[in-house]
């Protein structure tokens, strides 16, 4: 069963043109990166603007086993 927010959220959505979209989708994607950045640092301590960045992609691909793999080994050369 939908809301009546997610049925307004629908609404707009389908109303916004198809750039219009991405752009939000972009903007979701980048506060997402950034709250996971956040979450981060709360739990490591500060670090590098490189390590942090690694440290969100692991995150966010977190079920891909190569992918934390690779991060994993761009993470041994990383420094703190």
């Amino acid at each position: 069963m939908t809301s009546s927010i997610d049925n307004l959220y629908q609404t707009k959505m389908r109303q916004l043109r198809p750039h219009e979209r991405m752009e939000r989708c972009v903007a979701m994607g980048q506060w997402s990166r950034e709250l996971i950045g956040r979450q981060i640092v709360k739990e490591q301590g500060p670090m590098s603007p490189e390590r942090l960045r690694l440290l969100v992609a692991r995150r966010i691909y977190a079920s891909v086993p190569f992918v934390v793999a690779y991060l994993d080994e761009r993470l041994r050369d990383v420094p703190h």
